[in-house]
């Protein structure tokens, strides 16, 4: 049976996310910065004749999220989404996106999966904090900005100062920096943070500093920083250098994500 969730589903509803919350990120941190009662979102749950949930759907404006574990009402999921005008995002792990995609009347505008690796709070490190690296705060944002845009991989990404403070001042983002004649010159920050996982996002350094590990040292504090929270990390990588920079840091390829048009 499907139904919209209310916070008095919460629990149940987190005792399914936890199982896998790299999948979830996107899930966990909308009902923390959110919760239930708020118009830009809206959960579905699918609860079987045990009264158990195994399936949900999470909508965020125009954007779809399903999943489950076991066998759950893709086709009711499915139902909700077609009804939809103003659908426009199909997101989640490619084996479940797939299925849905499956039962979708219109066919897809277009569809990418990503690379997807995740390190959880279990995984031991053998890494200790570095000096040199600080966190930056809600007043450090122009010089945040200031990095950013000279990065080349970010060109054409809007670096809102605004976003980014208010971010760090909800708990929702940190930024590990590393700093060099008054200006930042490599970053490692997190998004989306909830209290099971976050995601790894604008890992740069400037051209002039490279080769001098300060990406990975901002990642070793990072990492050290939230695995000591007891969270799990993920993050999107597209190239097998970086997949190689991740994977000695003790990061494993799990499900790839997909983001389709509908």
């Amino acid at each position: 049976m499907i139904r919209k969730l209310s916070n008095g589903d919460k629990e149940n509803l987190y005792h399914l996310l936890k199982q896998k919350p790299s999948e979830n990120l996107f899930i966990l941190w909308g009902i923390k910065a959110f919760g239930f009662d708020n118009e830009l979102q809206t959960l579905w749950g699918d609860y079987n004749e045990s009264n158990e949930l195994r399936g949900i759907l999470y909508k965020y404006k125009d954007k779809y999220a399903p999943f489950g574990i076991g066998d759950f009402d893709i086709e009711g999921f499915v139902s909700i989404i077609s009804k939809d005008k103003n659908a426009n995002t199909l997101v989640g792990i490619e084996s479940i996106a797939d299925k849905v995609k499956r039962y979708l009347v219109k066919p897809v505008k277009n569809s990418r999966s990503y690379l997807y690796a995740e390190l959880k709070s279990t995984e031991p490190r053998n890494f200790q904090k570095n000096a040199e690296v600080s966190l930056a705060t809600e007043t450090d944002v122009n010089k945040l900005v200031v990095l950013y845009k000279k990065v080349p991989e970010f060109e054409g990404d809007n670096h809102n100062p605004e976003v980014i403070a208010q971010n760090i001042t909800k708990g929702w983002s940190r930024n590990y920096v590393i700093e060099s004649d008054g200006e930042y010159v490599s970053s490692a920050s997190t998004v989306c943070e909830n209290s099971l996982s976050a995601m790894i996002s604008a890992v740069c350094t400037l051209t002039s500093h490279k080769k001098k590990r300060y990406a990975t040292k901002c990642l070793e504090n990072l990492i050290f920083d939230l695995q000591m929270e007891g969270k799990t990390l993920c993050l999107f990588y597209d190239n097998e250098e970086a997949g190689r920079i991740y994977k000695r840091l003790g990061f494993k390829d799990i499900e790839k994500w997909n983001v389709s048009t509908l």
